[in-house]
């Protein structure tokens, strides 16, 4: 059986540098001064759908009242990971700590 291992971008980068301190190899450096935004900032519909948690016409509603980042380019729209985790954190509500 096969697993997905999904790891931030910081992650990614820290798992890239350890490895090349350990092999002593300054391509992997030089590879990660080079590196391009990863393709999964897009994420698909279906995927924006699972980490907001919603029914589609609530992602509607947030795209038209541009409260998430999305891409006109693709037919259906893709999703800026980053923007639908920032709109989750914002809409986060404190806890009271008890004195």
């Amino acid at each position: 059986m096969s697993e997905i291992i999904v790891l931030q971008k910081d992650e990614l980068k820290e798992l890239i540098e350890n490895t090349a301190r350990l092999a002593g190899a300054e391509g992997a450096r030089l590879a990660i001064s080079q590196q391009k935004a990863p393709v999964s900032e897009r994420i698909s519909e279906d995927e924006a759908l699972t980490l907001i948690g919603c029914k589609k016409r609530k992602l509607v509603q947030l795209r038209d009242e541009r409260l998430i980042e999305y891409y006109t380019s693709t037919k259906p729209f893709q999703y800026n990971r980053k923007s639908i985790l920032d709109y989750i954190e914002s809409t986060k509500i404190k806890c009271i700590k008890a004195s």
